[in-house]
């Protein structure tokens, strides 16, 4: 299902469970005006801003560029139950990802955590 067809469902299930247009669009960032338009299907959903399909979807991974998207890192965009995905392909934001991860580790001790993240480091400079 493209992400534009994901939006509208989404819009009219909010719709169609009692929220009211006004709500619908202070919850998304949508015109008012804009929202009756779709929701009614004049006009379709097109370059809607990232902000906007965040506010939609705020537990979605997104990939932009094609990469596979690892669920966790990159930039975080939709729901739950979404398999949309946007993923920034930026290496130092898959690393701070991961360091991040090790750090909060709770089963790690310090010390184990030090080392992981050392042959981490390790591996990056051969």
């Amino acid at each position: 299902m493209k992400i534009a067809d994901q939006i509208l469902e989404w819009l009219r299930d909010q719709y169609d469970s009692g929220m009211t247009q006004f709500e619908i669009s202070k919850k998304t960032g949508i015109h008012q005006s804009d929202l009756c338009n779709i929701l009614s299907g004049k006009k379709e959903i097109g370059g809607m801003r990232l902000d906007t399909i965040q506010n939609i979807f705020p537990h979605a991974t997104l990939n932009i560029d094609g990469s596979p998207s690892v669920k966790g890192f990159g930039n975080v965009v939709g729901n739950n139950n979404s398999d949309i995905a946007i993923n920034a392909s930026n290496v130092l934001d898959h690393l701070n990802a991961i360091r991040d991860l090790i750090v909060e580790n709770e089963k790690l001790s310090a010390d184990a955590k030090v080392e992981v993240l050392k042959i981490i480091k390790a591996s990056l400079t051969k």
